[in-house]
């Protein structure tokens, strides 16, 4: 039976190592000395090889996945060594062919925007962050409809039109700046004209379009030249899947999901060793949440890391293996 080009679904993982010396030397040399955000930065660049775990869930629970191509800066995880055929590595430099001078850049909303020029990726693609876990199966309806994008989120008020910032403003207290996950997204939208309301994205596998992204940043090409000069994060930008989120709401070509279908245990560093217990039992208990997103694994003490481990292990049989990069090829191998 032939494949159609227009029900293939591929997914897009974006990673670095941080701990990598060279990405430490490239991120130094875009932080300089004494940059504020260089903590935080480190922090969420910081990596486990969770990598391996989002990989095998893909594959364990997605099936239907033909291609999965990681997008990362020079690197090659682990998880590449045992799915070859279904693995493909895209450099940074590939989707910034022709924006070289934007290169390197450790900006996350600069990437996102540049995902559509992978090459061969199909018109339907998932996005994931390397530490989103599926946790059961899925089908290709769970995330399109149709052909049209399934949103998982709930509208809200824009951050900056929240009671207690309007309160805020009146007394005089300064605005935080910084590029927040919600803020980006509300920017976003008020770009489209959604200026009282946003659909807000959880840290959920996203179903996008390339065509969506295609059609938008050929009719308005300074707005991607503006996004991909910052190579760290910045307040004039906007979040790009929020954006394609919101052009598809906006002409009627998305299906928004009646529940989020996501568990976020954010800083585990910060939680006991019962209160991740109790939120990973909720989330395989709970027939509705389809991921989990574990965010700053990496800061988390050896006991939590045991305890969110051994469960990813329970779930996501073979993650371990692959972590620990047992499954390396001792041969020269080309990734491209």
């Amino acid at each position: 039976m032939q494949e159609h080009t227009d029900t293939i679904i591929d997914a897009v993982i974006t990673w670095v190592d941080g701990d990598d010396p060279r990405h430490i030397a490239k991120r130094n040399q875009i932080l300089g000395a004494n940059d504020r955000q260089a903590q935080s930065i480190t922090a969420r660049l910081g990596s486990v090889n969770e990598i391996a775990y989002c990989v095998e869930s893909i594959i364990q629970f997605a099936p239907f996945i033909r291609t999965i191509f990681i997008v990362t800066d020079e690197q090659i995880p682990d998880v590449y060594y045992a799915y070859p055929d279904r693995i493909k590595i895209i450099d940074h430099k590939v989707i910034y062919r022709g924006y070289e001078q934007a290169l390197p850049t450790i900006n996350i909303f600069s990437i996102e925007c540049m995902l559509y020029r992978i090459p061969g990726l199909a018109e339907n693609f998932m996005y994931f962050n390397d530490d989103f876990f599926l946790i059961k199966p899925t089908t290709p309806q769970d995330w399109f409809r149709n052909r049209h994008p399934v949103l998982r989120g709930r509208w809200e008020i824009p951050p900056e039109k929240t009671w207690y910032r309007r309160l805020a403003a009146l007394v005089g207290i300064k605005r935080d700046k910084r590029a927040s996950f919600r803020k980006t997204q509300s920017k976003a939208a008020s770009l489209l004209g959604f200026e009282n309301r946003y659909f807000r994205c959880y840290h959920t596998p996203r179903a996008l379009r390339k065509s969506t992204y295609e059609n938008f940043f050929e009719a308005h090409p300074e707005l991607l030249l503006n996004q991909i000069q910052h190579r760290k994060r910045h307040s004039d930008q906007f979040n790009p899947y929020s954006l394609a989120w919101h052009l598809e709401i906006k002409n009627n070509t998305a299906h928004i999901a009646s529940a989020v279908g996501i568990m976020e245990l954010h800083n585990p560093a910060h939680k006991s060793i019962h209160q991740i217990e109790r939120m990973l039992q909720s989330a395989e208990r709970k027939h509705d949440v389809l991921c989990v997103n574990i965010q700053n694994l990496n800061l988390a003490s050896a006991d939590q890391q045991r305890i969110i481990f051994n469960w990813l292990d329970r779930i996501i049989p073979g993650g371990h293996r692959h972590r620990m990069g047992l499954n390396q090829s001792n041969d020269s191998q080309s990734a491209s």
